[in-house]
């Protein structure tokens, strides 16, 4: 029988033993997966500083390679204007020749008209030796036919002359047109290498058309204007030759032939000269204009160009950070979850194994018993009977004398019980709210304040790009700008004047966020405000209720002191349930 009972002994001992080393177990598994916890957010908030990190030598890369496009295409326009300078020149030299060509033409007319003019004095000589006056007539006459030739001849020339200038500008300006073209078509090309959309290119080539359309309508309406204003001079030349011609016919004197003639020469060579210098003048000033207005047009679409090209920057820089919150986004919720897989799988893999355990010690226990120790079950059951009886009829003999003292020692265990458990209560739950701050508050927080950071950053940098607010007076989280004044820091705690912004997935009550403030140092101070004040309550009435249980101890010595007897369930035990009772309602209270 002895045998029999130690082998149960020593079997309870060993489930004892195997229950204490599962315990022992759990609470190691527990204190890992704090652990694991902890090495995850550290894990995080190492990722959140590289990520930081390469994003700010993205962006320096960026800058420099900004820097080194906008030098290539300085360059490239530095050797277009040297290109177009070229050509101008090239183009110069042109109209000089070209000029240089019309004079000699004016030349070779004018030595020409001195020519027939020496032959008209040779012939007048001739004619002055006739002594007849039909002689006279009759060359009158044809010195007359000739006049009217040679002003045929004249207007001919003038017609023949403006055709030819009107042909050398227009072909002048068909090549300086073509050039323009070719030019416009090669900046087409590098604004097509630089910019990867074509809707400005179709568009700036649709406008330099329609330009052209126009400046060839105006060109055209010009010439009309010119043509017909040199019409009507010619025509208004016409008609005062035909006065002076009658004059002439009137006056039909040798002397006044003469006059007429070297009158209506000079004034000739007087109007080609005019012209001339009208031309010439009218020449330079249009090429002075058009130089003008190209080198402004050139200007404006330089700085068009430039404008449209810093909003596209801008907005690939703005599409690049949305996309990259978007994937931090995702890569943080998605490793949040499968965190929280993991760990209830842990938990329930935990639980299965336990119970299969237990339940093949149970097992097993049990046809234990029933294979070796049936037999003498009955036996030991009647010792255990008797034993347990004799051993209760003791311990009822004991406790008749010692039953007061008995009562008492359990209710001061049961008081001092009962206020260490409420103090621990407190601490455990301001511990759970600490963890639950720092998961659910702290890193939202610190969050949407980088967020906002990155925001006007991202602003301030549109703003310096158009002229606006320096980046030189901010500096960043990430070291490169500032955030402006007012900004909160990542830890601070909710106040009445600065209410950070929580995420809606991660919110608590005010309660807990007083008892979290007023009792756990871990926790970031809170600032002045309704929150203060709350804790400032608590721990009064906290007071309060101290103060009333020392009198109320003080009572209850004074009475058991007088003689009063102590019952099992005496004042001492229901003071102290009384007082836990209140402080858990004021607790569920608040």
């Amino acid at each position: 029988m002895s045998h029999i009972l130690e082998r149960h002994r020593l079997l309870q001992s060993a489930f004892t033993a195997w229950l204490r080393a599962h315990s022992i177990a759990t609470s190691q598994t527990r204190a890992q997966s704090i652990a694991i916890r902890a090495h995850t957010r550290l894990l995080k908030r190492h990722a959140l500083r590289t990520w930081s990190a390469r994003l700010t030598q993205i962006r320096a890369r960026e800058e420099v390679a900004l820097q080194v496009r906008v030098g290539a295409e300085m360059a490239a326009l530095r050797e277009r204007l040297s290109q177009w300078r070229a050509r101008e020149r090239e183009l110069l030299w042109e109209r000089v020749q070209d000029m240089k060509s019309m004079r000699t033409t004016f030349d070779r007319w004018t030595s020409r008209t001195y020519e027939v003019q020496h032959r008209f004095d040779v012939e007048e000589g001739a004619v002055r030796a006739m002594v007849t006056r039909r002689t006279l007539h009759t060359y009158f006459a044809h010195l007359r036919s000739q006049f009217v030739l040679h002003s045929a001849l004249g207007s001919a020339a003038r017609t023949w002359a403006r055709k030819a200038r009107l042909k050398s500008g227009m072909r002048k300006w068909v090549a300086n047109w073509k050039g323009k073209r070719d030019g416009l078509e090669e900046a087409a090309d590098l604004d097509s290498r630089v910019l990867e959309k074509g809707a400005l290119d179709k568009w700036r080539s649709r406008l330099g058309e329609r330009r052209c359309a126009h400046f060839i309508s105006a060109s055209e309406a010009r010439l009309l204007h010119t043509a017909w204003a040199a019409w009507a001079h010619a025509l208004q030349q016409r008609r005062s030759r035909r006065l002076d011609e009658l004059t002439a016919e009137r006056f039909d004197s040798r002397n006044l032939t003469r006059k007429m003639v070297r009158k209506w020469e000079q004034r000739v060579i007087e109007i080609r000269q005019e012209l001339y210098e009208v031309g010439r003048a009218a020449e330079q000033k249009a090429d002075e204009k058009r130089l003008s207005k190209g080198w402004r047009k050139w200007k404006a679409a330089l700085i068009r160009h430039g404008e449209m090209y810093g909003l596209v920057v801008v907005v690939e820089e703005v599409k690049q950070q949305q996309r990259l919150a978007r994937a931090f986004n995702v890569w943080f919720e998605r490793a949040y979850d499968s965190l929280d897989r993991k760990e209830k799988h842990d938990i329930v893999v935990r639980d299965r194994e336990r119970r299969l355990l237990k339940g093949a010690w149970d097992a097993w226990i049990d046809r234990h018993v029933d294979s070796e120790l049936r037999g003498l079950e009955y036996q030991a059951v009647l010792l255990r009977k008797q034993a347990v009886l004799r051993r209760a009829f003791t311990r009822w003999k004991q406790s008749t004398q010692v039953l007061p003292a008995i009562s008492f020692n359990l209710a001061k265990l049961k008081l001092r019980t009962l206020e260490r458990w409420l103090e621990a209560v407190p601490r455990a739950r301001n511990e759970r709210l600490a963890r639950q701050w720092e998961r659910e508050v702290v890193l939202p927080q610190f969050w949407d304040t980088w967020v906002s950071a990155a925001k006007i950053e991202r602003n301030l940098r549109a703003a310096e790009r158009f002229g606006g607010i320096s980046m030189r007076k901010f500096k960043s989280v990430s070291g490169r700008t500032r955030m402006p004044a007012g900004a909160t820091s990542h830890t601070s705690p909710p106040s009445q004047h600065n209410q950070p912004h929580q995420h809606p997935r991660f919110t608590l009550p005010a309660t807990k966020v007083a008892e979290a403030g007023a009792t756990v140092t871990q926790a970031p101070t809170p600032s002045a405000g309704p929150l203060q004040d709350l804790i400032r309550r608590y721990q009064q009435l906290r007071t309060s209720q101290g103060i009333q249980n020392q009198s109320s101890n003080r009572q209850d010595e004074q009475s058991s002191a007088i003689g009063r007897p102590l019952s099992p369930g005496g004042s001492a035990s229901s003071s102290a349930r009384r007082r836990g009772l209140a402080v858990l309602r004021h607790d569920e209270e608040e």
